[in-house]
Formats: C-alpha cells, structure tokens, sequence
C-alpha cells in the first residue's frame, strides 16, 4: 500500500512529516487531511482564542508530489457584542 505524508503550514510555519501514513485510495487521502485539518484546526484555537490562524495540511506522495490540500483561514474579531 502507498505511503502519504500529511505536512502542515501553520501561520507560515512548516512541520514536515516524515513518518506517513498508508492509505489505499484518494478519497481516504481527502477524508484523512480534512480530519487532521479539523483537529488541529480545533485544537489551535483552545489554546490560542482569539488570535488569527491560516492553517493547511499538505499531502504529498514518496516522491514529493502533492497530491492533496486542505486549509482553513481563521480571523477573530475582538468584541463581537460591541457593534462599534
């Protein structure tokens, strides 16, 4: 089974994964990168309310090709009862 690795760029900020993971197909690949998407998406915003968050997850093959990207934008606005 193929191997894909899932790299994230969180605020301009590069991690690169060197394990990977096997999947079998590109709709497993999809569903993978949008879930990891989610929870670091989720779990940045616990511990850093407030702030802005441009995060993407990257999937690429064995040979560097990338094959898939999810990304969110995240804008808070402080005040958002105050209509001013």
């Amino acid at each position: 089974m193929p191997r894909f690795y899932f790299d994230t760029v969180e605020n301009g900020n590069v991690s690169t994964d060197t394990m990977g993971t096997e999947l079998s197909s590109q709709i497993e690949i999809s569903k993978s990168a949008s879930r990891f998407l989610a929870e670091l998406a989720q779990e940045f915003l616990l511990l850093h309310s407030g702030e802005k968050l441009s995060l993407e997850v990257r999937v690429r093959d064995e040979f560097d090709t990338v094959l898939h990207v999810s990304s969110v934008i995240y804008l808070a606005k402080n005040n958002l009862l105050d209509p001013q």
